[in-house]
């Protein structure tokens, strides 16, 4: 997928910085780390 955002013209920065927000603001991956980690991050979420 990096390589597909690299051939179109974006930048390594952009291509990188993309691929790891994209899973972080995921609404099932926020749960799941909640879940993982109970009340301890729930100040951070």
């Amino acid at each position: 997928m990096a390589d597909a955002f690299l051939k179109s013209g974006m930048s390594y920065g952009q291509a990188l910085t993309y691929l790891m927000a994209g899973p972080v603001t995921s609404y099932v991956t926020i749960l799941a780390i909640k879940k993982g980690f109970g009340g301890a991050c729930s100040a951070f979420i």
